[in-house]
């Protein structure tokens, strides 16, 4: 249920709400979409502050979180025609003020520029505007988390009640005294002109003198407008003048005019200006948008929906996070306590194991005994090799020794005796020179059974010039010797 009022809220705080406003010289007006009809509001401007005015205006209505357009009047903007400056679309809004230089007193650098290509052959219609004004009301709609939409001006917001198939007149009153002579031919201004002798306020009776003048201005700005556009020509005027004779006196213009004169079939119960800004609220493209982004102050990056949506997104994954967190470790807790009942049981398994264990561990004095047998068995393995050992010499005798002593035979050597033993071997010979006997003697090394022979003493006599007497004793092993 919660939540269920929670998304109705978001939803019924994302219906933006569209309004529109009207800066004039004297007065800011607004216009708010209601359920039912159309509310509107106005403010009077004291002290030429317009920004001031349309402050209250603002506070006062609660403006919040809407779609915001806004007209300007005649004061407030300067409509120029000039010369084709043969600008591209995506230049004019940096390149037109500069165009415009020469017409207005602000700097260039000081103004947004719009306009379009105008009806009248090779001229183009500039309108230009504070670029102050337009920022100061950009930031006070982003403070009340507005969106500014579009500006557009009151000359070609007239289009609205005019046939933008064809080209008409609208006669409106000019509030300082006059009349405004605006042509617009198929919804682009091409023509205006003001007329400060005549003077029709709203609730006063019209002369015919009064309209006899103003009948003679019209047919004048035709005439004229007749030889700049050959190709088409006014169709009709309208007349909004706020005044409760307007339909009299467009049947008495019409009489003295040679083209039809109407009042305006939109929003006939309302006067001008708020025929003006009710207009704007009607979801049609305008001509010129004079309002650029990032014209004003920037809007705050954290919004309440922002916020609201940040702290949805993380309750969820928090949520996500901690219901994860409790699944894992509710799995190592199932997970802990198998393990701690396998520990359990191997532990009980263990002691049994030890148990029995001990129970079969032999005693010190069986341990002892089991050495001493081990001992006498290595000592009498000992004995039988040493048997077997005595036994296979005996029965192989000396063959291998002698045989090892053919082999060893060098000319440099002649062997007269030799006598051998177990454990003895004892040579005597006759050698060429000294040097034979031991190189003689180390050869034995590469001889199976001589290498078991050590000498212990070698002598040498001289026999004659030529031969030497020589005689080798083999070291006796006096442990051997004392066994036999």
């Amino acid at each position: 249920m919660l939540s269920f009022s929670l998304v109705k809220r978001l939803l019924a705080r994302s219906e933006r709400q569209q309004v529109s406003l009207a800066v004039f010289g004297d007065q800011v007006l607004l216009a708010q979409t209601g359920k039912v009809t159309t509310h509107l509001d106005k403010e009077e401007i004291s002290g030429g502050d317009a920004f001031a005015a349309l402050s209250r205006l603002i506070e006062r209505n609660d403006l919040h979180k809407a779609d915001v357009s806004v007209v300007l009047g005649r004061s407030h903007y300067h409509a120029i025609l000039i010369d084709d400056p043969g600008l591209a679309s995506e230049d004019l809004y940096s390149a037109l003020p500069f165009k415009l230089k020469d017409f207005i007193s602000e700097s260039p650098l000081d103004v947004v520029a719009d306009g379009f290509e105008s009806p009248l052959s090779g001229r183009f219609q500039a309108m230009a505007a504070s670029k102050s004004l337009l920022a100061d009301i950009d930031s006070l709609l982003q403070r009340r988390r507005c969106k500014l939409k579009l500006v557009t001006v009151e000359d070609l917001q007239l289009a609205r009640w005019t046939d933008e198939q064809s080209t008409e007149m609208v006669v409106s009153n000019i509030i300082s005294g006059g009349v405004q002579l605006t042509v617009l031919s198929e919804g682009k201004l091409c023509f205006q002109r003001q007329v400060r002798g005549i003077n029709f306020q709203p609730g006063q009776r019209f002369s015919e003198q009064g309209i006899d003048e103003l009948a003679l201005e019209v047919q004048r700005s035709v005439d004229y407008l007749s030889s700049q556009m050959r190709h088409t020509q006014i169709r009709g005027i309208i007349l909004d003048l706020d005044s409760e004779c307007d339909q009299t006196l467009a049947l008495s213009l019409s009489s003295r005019l040679t083209v039809s004169v109407r009042i305006p079939d939109f929003e006939v119960s309302l006067n001008h200006r708020e025929r003006l800004v009710v207009s704007l609220l009607a979801d049609v493209e305008p001509l010129i948008n004079l309002h650029r982004v990032g014209m004003g102050q920037k809007p705050p990056w954290l919004t309440f929906e922002k916020m609201l949506a940040i702290w949805a997104v993380t309750m969820f994954l928090l949520s996500v996070v901690f219901a994860y967190q409790q699944w894992e470790l509710t799995d190592a807790s199932r997970s802990l306590l198998a393990r701690a009942e396998q520990l359990k049981d191997l532990q009980t398994t263990s002691q049994d194991l030890t148990s029995k264990l001990s129970l079969r561990a032999p005693s010190e004095e069986k341990q002892r005994q089991l050495a001493q047998l081990k001992r006498e068995m290595a000592d009498s393995e000992q004995t039988l090799d040493a048997v077997a050992s005595h036994d296979k010499a005996s029965l192989e005798g000396f063959a291998g020794l002698f045989r090892d002593l053919s082999a060893a035979v060098r000319k440099d050597i002649s062997v007269q005796e030799v006598h051998v033993a177990p454990d003895s071997l004892d040579i005597k010979g006759l050698a060429s020179s000294p040097d034979a006997v031991p190189a003689w003697v180390t050869e034995f090394q590469t001889h199976r059974y001589l290498s078991q022979r050590a000498f212990e003493s070698m002598t040498l006599d001289r026999k004659s010039d030529q031969l030497l007497e020589f005689s080798l004793k083999t070291q006796r092993d006096v442990n051997k010797v004392a066994g036999k």
